[in-house]
């Protein structure tokens, strides 16, 4: 029955909030009920409006009209301090099984003058507290993520007691986000590379010998003598000589090599080797049942072969 209750609940929600990047809450989003506290002053302004009654005593029944005019009030200042803030949703940065995928929202209002205070988001477990939104407040969340593959984020909670905290607005809301979670990289001694692996036509330069192989952008720490001048004069921006005296064998990382071990313990280890050798500016390339990424370098490399990782054989 529970399950039946919890599916009839998120049917209902995703009805009535649907899933979108860009939402400016308004009556149909917001939900309004009395805090305990505000229960629990209802409550004592019913007691003493009854003991009023009781005894014909006209301060105790301005005293109970008093309290529910504050009430009262408090549902239109709660509500106007929660209604018309506009939720802007980005894409969410990858992260890496049993680590954090970060994700980033802006809030705002149309009109600054009227700022919104003390906004409380809960996601996923993740908690903020935004003390003013006015032109724009950028709100960085990192959710925990247990498995590997695509990720979509629950159901932001968005909530507020201000002013008085008598009554809560609040609202769920699905942002329509999904990011990618990697392998948690794994260390590994030996280079996965077997014996069909290798490619002999694919050859990457090794830097630290002396002959003369190539450019590539400054890094903190080169020396003066390894700096092109010529170059970068005319490119307008610092650049380092690579040097190599012989080429040797760009590696193709593949997963035979690791015969006999499970697989997620493989995919770590073959994305562990992925960040490795992108952080050393080396070309690799990547071998799975099914799926190869020929031999290249760079940034793009490294997330392909990432995504891979993360997706094998999973339904895409």
């Amino acid at each position: 029955m529970r399950d039946d209750l919890r599916g009839w609940w998120q049917r209902w929600l995703t009805r009535r909030l649907p899933a979108s990047r860009d939402i400016t809450l308004d009556r149909r989003r917001i939900f309004i009920f009395l805090t305990g506290t505000g229960a629990t002053l209802l409550l004592i302004s019913l007691a003493i409006f009854v003991a009023g009654i009781d005894y014909g005593n006209n301060l105790l029944l301005g005293l109970s009209f008093v309290l529910a005019s504050v009430l009262l009030l408090s549902i239109y200042h709660t509500y106007v301090n929660f209604s018309g803030v506009r939720i802007q949703a980005f894409a969410g940065d990858p992260g890496y099984a049993g680590a954090h995928a970060s994700f980033h929202l802006q809030l705002s209002v149309q009109d600054a003058r009227r700022q919104r205070a003390c906004l409380r988001c809960d996601w996923a477990g993740s908690e903020v507290e935004v003390a003013a939104v006015g032109e724009g407040e950028r709100v960085d969340f990192y959710l925990p993520v247990a498995r590997r593959g695509r990720y979509r984020p629950p159901r932001l909670h968005l909530s507020c007691v201000y002013p008085l905290g008598l009554l809560r607005c609040w609202t769920w809301l699905d942002l329509d986000l999904c990011t990618l979670v990697y392998p948690a990289p794994r260390a590994a001694v030996a280079l996965p590379v077997g014996g069909a692996g290798e490619r002999r036509g694919d050859r990457q330069v090794l830097p630290g010998q002396e002959d003369f192989a190539g450019l590539r952008a400054y890094h903190a720490g080169d020396s003066r003598a390894q700096i092109a001048w010529r170059q970068a004069a005319r490119a307008q921006t610092l650049l380092s000589k690579v040097l190599a005296s012989e080429a040797a064998p760009a590696p193709m990382l593949d997963w035979y090599f690791y015969q006999g071990v499970e697989r997620e313990q493989r995919l770590s280890h073959l994305c562990w080797w992925v960040l490795t050798l992108s952080r050393q500016e080396r070309a690799y390339g990547l071998r799975l049942p099914g799926v190869e990424i020929a031999i290249a370098a760079g940034a793009r490399q490294q997330q392909l072969c990432l995504e891979a990782l993360a997706l094998f054989e999973l339904a895409r």
